[in-house]
C-alpha cells in the first residue's frame, strides 16, 4: 500500500498517532505512495488525532493508484470507508465524512 499512517476510528479513550517519521524510502510501482487515513466513528464524543507525521527524502516512481492519499480509510473492514478501488472503478463509492 505504501507509507501508511493514520488513526483508527475515534474513541472516548482518544485514539492517536504521534511523532512518526518515514525517511529515505524508495517506492517503485507502489499502489499508493503516501497514505494518511482517518476513520469514521458514530460516537459523537469520540476523538482521534494525527500529529507530527513527517515524510522525508521519499522517492516514488509510477504509483499504480495515487501518489498521495490524505482522507478517509479505503478498507473493506472500516465503517463507512471509501472503496479501495475508488475512483478508478465506475460506481465505486467514497462517502464524505459527516
Amino acid at each position: 500500500i505504501g507509507l501508511r499512517g493514520g488513526a483508527g476510528g475515534g474513541s472516548r479513550g482518544h485514539n492517536c498517532v504521534r511523532n512518526v517519521t518515514f525517511r529515505r524510502a524508495i517506492m517503485h510501482h507502489t499502489f499508493k505512495g503516501i497514505y494518511v487515513k482517518s476513520q469514521h466513528s458514530d460516537d459523537p464524543e469520540a476523538t482521534a488525532e494525527l500529529t507530527n507525521i513527517v515524510y522525508e527524502d521519499i522517492d516514488m516512481d509510477a504509483p499504480t493508484q495515487v501518489p498521495i492519499w490524505i482522507g478517509p480509510a479505503q478498507e473493506a473492514d472500516s465503517s463507512k470507508a471509501c472503496s479501495l478501488v475508488w475512483p478508478e472503478v465506475p460506481f465505486s463509492k467514497c462517502p464524505p465524512p459527516p
